[in-house]
């Protein structure tokens, strides 16, 4: 019993010193946003450990038609739409949200830490 504590313990300060937040950013793939065919990346980067769940939202709700995964993750916009990269981590209390959307007629883009 006494060496499970001890282990429990080890593992628990080895995998708090290791957590790692991510960064996230939305970018477009064409430098006019509203042209047809850009599509909108979703990257995060400098976590650990590697698990993490990516997900898109589109006007609030969550998007799943369209959208495709690998070392980043991207979505087709349509104009007058606001989309959110939403990112979940364990080293987060809760998940990142990166919006993007044409706001007041122009595109914008916030990056989340």
């Amino acid at each position: 019993p006494l060496l499970t504590i001890v282990l429990s313990l080890s593992f628990l300060i080895i995998h708090l010193f290791f957590l790692s937040k991510p960064t996230v950013t939305i970018s477009p793939t064409k430098m006019d946003p509203a042209s047809p065919n850009t599509i909108l990346l979703c990257t995060a980067t400098g976590f650990y450990p590697l698990e993490i769940e990516v997900q898109w939202l589109k006007n609030g709700q969550l998007e799943e038609e369209g959208v495709a995964f690998g070392r980043s993750d991207e979505t087709q916009p349509q104009r007058g739409d606001v989309y959110t990269c939403q990112v979940g981590h364990v080293s987060l209390e809760a998940p990142i949200t990166v919006q993007w959307g044409n706001i007041f007629g122009n595109f914008c883009s916030w990056r989340g830490y």
